[in-house]
């Protein structure tokens, strides 16, 4: 893994965590819980309607088991294809780069290192890799605005 900015081709600076998407099962889970909340939403309501409309019966309990099944093996197969269709799009590697966050400033990404390392951040920016990829990547700039700002994570 690198852990430091590298200059690469001149005068361009990245910074590259490669996260294998193959290896390291953090974006699976992570998308195979919000499918599985979605999949568990879409039972409740069913489930509800179900056993209001037709009434507490061993066909609508039936029902709702063969539903829950079917369901779970529609989502299971959908989340293994698109995450391996993710997987093959993306290089087989999830990357953050540096590059972004000096295109939202409008600066360049040496500038953007220099700042960083002036404030005394960089480290604290890297460290939170994990939790940036894991929203908006609007609120990652946000929070490293924060940072250069007060020195604290944005709330």
């Amino acid at each position: 893994m690198q852990t430091k900015p590298i200059e690469a081709s001149g005068a361009k600076y990245r910074w590259t965590y490669e996260m294998s998407l193959f290896k390291n099962p953090t974006v699976f889970l992570a998308t195979a819980k919000a499918m599985g909340i979605a999949v568990a939403i879409t039972i409740f309501i069913i489930g509800l309607i179900s056993l209001f409309a037709d009434g507490f019966s061993a066909d609508s309990f039936r029902f709702l088991g063969e539903l829950t099944l079917i369901l779970v093996g529609i989502f299971a197969v959908l989340l293994v294809l698109g995450y391996l269709l993710y997987a093959a799009i993306m290089g087989g590697y999830y990357i953050y780069l540096l590059e972004y966050y000096a295109e939202y400033t409008k600066k360049s990404a040496r500038d953007v290192l220099k700042e960083w390392d002036g404030k005394g951040i960089t480290d604290t920016i890297f460290n939170g890799y994990f939790r940036y990829h894991q929203e908006r990547i609007e609120n990652a700039f946000e929070d490293i605005d924060s940072l250069l700002a007060t020195g604290r994570h944005a709330p």
